[in-house]
């Protein structure tokens, strides 16, 4: 189908996303969300302005008839063509009194064609354009959610997402299985890690701020549980992992991992705050929780994230992660007062100055002093295992044998078997010979 050039959704560069047929306005709004039945619809556990229709059924018609299908056809879809919701898309796409304004854009491809390829593309127009009216609810935070397949009895916006080949919002859990008979017919099956990073790049639930690295390098990776998904919507958050990502830039092989460590590291903090010290907003961002006078909470709470024990608070099972918070706090306090620098707001940068100044007074004794005198005591007394020597002869001889057995002179005699064997042998020789730190050998190139 042709596309306009002129959209207005943000994909960042993404790989193996089209851009949208349609730009979206600003003018739109969801009209009947005061005049909705609450018992017809299933409101999201998040936010009560967003809500689906339930899923109906009877076993008769209104005029008291039996039915076939106990289903009963409540839902609608949006034509952005015409800025409205209809219960039958193909019918209003291909008749009745828009057909003129239809006709006029790739609607009238869509006529010339016939069958299973009419339906396929009707489908992607349809999916296009409720893509359209979710994101536009989704940044308003009201009004309807219109999914390819709704839940019968619990709604959570947050385990839905677009297909980022079709556009269809379905189930965030099942999207690797949607994509096996997805009707984009997409070239190539995606990793799941990937589909949901840019699912949620669609659904603009990441922040632009996020960089193109990060997304890709870091995202794609990083486990999506509850810790996952504050690292990835928080905006101080996002902002030190482009920091990091920076910082590593000349490390390609494992600067992902560094700062995926580091993003899920500070959003363990983050959560261990909210329970801390809840506050007004519902959910309270880093951002909120950098000042003076949330210094103690800070405190209390990089403590819990280095696991305290529950019988003595100064027992830390992880004092290095206090030490690196310790850190990174600093690092986002500077981040948030260039915030504030670019947006001119004096009174929260005067804020970020102040809890600063409070960092460097007190951090250093009730946290970083702590941490490292348990660091240096376990260094004491942890028992340092050598290996046997004879293990140690007893493996190179093992290893030299199987070297010398390895059958690789001629170029028609090496099979896919023998060239793994030839592999495993020789990293094991190169691991046991020289290995100085963990990662050297996947660094060989």
């Amino acid at each position: 189908m042709p596309t306009l050039p002129d959209c207005k959704i943000d994909h960042q560069g993404l790989p193996g996303i089209a851009k949208l047929t349609y730009p979206i306005t600003e003018d739109e709004s969801d009209d009947d969300f005061d005049d909705i039945d609450p018992t017809k619809v299933i409101f999201d556990s998040d936010c009560e302005n967003v809500y689906i229709r339930k899923v109906v059924r009877s076993g008769q018609t209104t005029a008291g008839k039996k039915k076939k299908n106990s289903r009963i056809f409540n839902s609608y879809q949006y034509c952005h063509l015409c800025d409205k919701k209809v219960s039958n898309f193909s019918q209003h796409l291909l008749g009745g009194k828009e057909k003129t304004t239809h006709m006029e854009s790739e609607v009238h491809e869509i006529m010339q064609k016939t069958g299973k390829e009419r339906k396929r593309l009707i489908n992607l127009l349809r999916y296009k354009f409720n893509h359209i009216h979710n994101v536009k609810v989704v940044d308003k935070k009201k009004g309807e959610i219109l999914l390819d397949r709704r839940p019968t009895n619990f709604f959570q916006l947050c385990n839905y997402g677009p297909c980022p080949q079709c556009y269809a919002w379905v189930s965030t859990a099942l999207m690797w299985k949607h994509q096996k008979k997805c009707n984009a017919s997409p070239s190539e099956i995606l990793p799941t890690s990937t589909l949901l990073t840019q699912s949620a790049v669609l659904s603009h639930r990441i922040k632009s701020v996020a960089s193109k690295a990060l997304k890709e390098e870091v995202f794609n990776y990083m486990q999506r549980d509850e810790v996952g998904n504050v690292a990835r919507n928080d905006e101080l958050i996002l902002r030190l992992g482009n920091q990091w990502m920076e910082k590593n830039i000349s490390n390609k092989l494992k600067r992902g991992r560094y700062t995926s460590q580091i993003m899920r590291l500070t959003a363990k903090l983050l959560l261990h705050l909210r329970k801390l010290k809840p506050l007004d907003k519902k959910q309270e961002g880093m951002r909120d929780y950098l000042k003076p006078t949330h210094f103690d909470a800070l405190v209390e709470g990089t403590l819990l994230t280095a696991m305290p024990d529950i019988d003595d608070e100064e027992e830390l099972k992880s004092p290095s992660n206090a030490i690196k918070l310790g850190f990174d706090l600093k690092r986002l306090i500077n981040i948030k007062i260039g915030v504030c620098i670019e947006q001119k707001l004096d009174e929260e940068r005067k804020e970020a100055e102040d809890l600063l100044a409070l960092f460097r007074i007190f951090w250093g004794t009730r946290v970083t002093k702590l941490a490292r005198v348990l660091l240096q005591e376990r260094r004491f007394n942890k028992p340092k295992h050598l290996p046997d020597p004879d293990d140690l002869k007893k493996l190179n001889v093992y290893l030299k044998k199987r070297l010398e057995s390895l059958d690789i002179e001629k170029a028609d005699d090496i099979t896919c078997e023998s060239y793994i064997e030839a592999v495993e042998v020789i990293s094991a020789k190169l691991c046991v010979y020289n290995r100085r730190r963990s990662g050297e050998m996947e660094a060989i190139k």
